[in-house]
């Protein structure tokens, strides 16, 4: 009986496991995902210690891949519990009493899992080779993921950055020379507005990036939004010409669904009818000001 009851629960943290990951890697605009309460838990803890804000992010990567390979080994040792060490070949001589048998088929799943596999212990049994055979199909299929996920992840970063760096620049640039934004370029506007669609789109994809800190209070991703917000309101004057009318109108509906998105995932306290209060909630979250 107790052994069926640690297969089961085996079984129920393996898929239950490979579920998030599936979430994690293709369905991250899901709610309640694993590294989403992970990186939002990390994201708190930074900003109780400020040392620590501007690794949440990439700490909520490791966090969250190293959970994924322990939850999935626990898994696998569950199964081989019951058949420990009755149908595995043991060539340790130590004695195996029940916190040393949890231990060593713990130390059998991970060596399964990393594919190197266990000088000490093998499975005598076919079924339980090809359990072991899965588990190591399944720690390739952890690493190739894991890659791909970080590999992914830092170009959408990189795009949120260079936004916030753009108008970053555009506005230091207005301020040296005097001329304004929004008569200079009205193509300017409808650039910046495909730009935070962009953005937008990577939240949705990729919300860890959410949790990576700016390094800078000038590309504090509050601070650019709020600019942005800025922008698009000149913009929208009556006095403007048509171009820059609708360019403006262009960049404030994008910065109307990019608030959406970040109300409904990020801030959920914030009105998402009102861009600006998202903004500043973002800005609030991160603990940056605006300029």
């Amino acid at each position: 009986m107790v052994e069926v009851g640690t297969s089961l629960l085996g079984i129920l943290i393996i898929c239950w496991t490979l579920r998030e990951v599936f979430t994690d890697l293709f369905q991250p605009s899901a709610s309640g995902s694993l590294s989403s309460f992970v990186s939002r838990k990390l994201f708190e803890l930074g900003k109780r210690a400020r040392w620590m804000l501007g690794s949440a992010g990439p700490l909520s990567i490791v966090v969250v891949i190293f959970t994924w390979v322990v939850l999935i080994s626990v898994g696998f040792a569950l199964l081989f519990w019951g058949k420990f060490p009755s149908e595995f070949t043991n060539t340790s001589a130590e004695p195996q009493d029940s916190v040393g048998r949890f231990w060593s088929v713990l130390y059998f799943s991970l060596t399964a899992l990393s594919t190197l596999g266990s000088t000490t212990f093998s499975p005598k049994g076919d079924w339980l080779r090809i359990l072991a055979s899965f588990e190591a199909i399944i720690g390739f299929s952890l690493v190739t993921a894991s890659i791909t996920w970080i590999v992914l992840l830092y170009p959408a970063l990189g795009r949120v950055r260079a936004l916030a760096r753009r108008v970053s620049t555009l506005s230091k640039a207005q301020k040296q020379t005097g001329v304004d934004l929004v008569s200079a370029d009205p193509g300017m506007l409808a650039d910046l507005g495909a730009s935070v669609l962009r953005a937008r789109v990577d939240f949705i994809h990729f919300p860890l990036i959410y949790y990576f800190q700016a390094d800078a209070g000038a590309t504090s991703m509050g601070w650019f939004l709020l600019e942005l917000e800025e922008l698009a309101r000149r913009a929208s004057a009556q006095d403007q010409v048509d171009g820059t009318r609708l360019g403006a109108a262009l960049l404030t509906a994008s910065l109307h669904e990019l608030a959406e998105v970040l109300a409904r995932k990020f801030v959920p306290g914030s009105n998402a009818d009102e861009p600006r209060s998202v903004f500043h909630a973002v800005a609030k979250d991160h603990l940056e000001s605006e300029s």
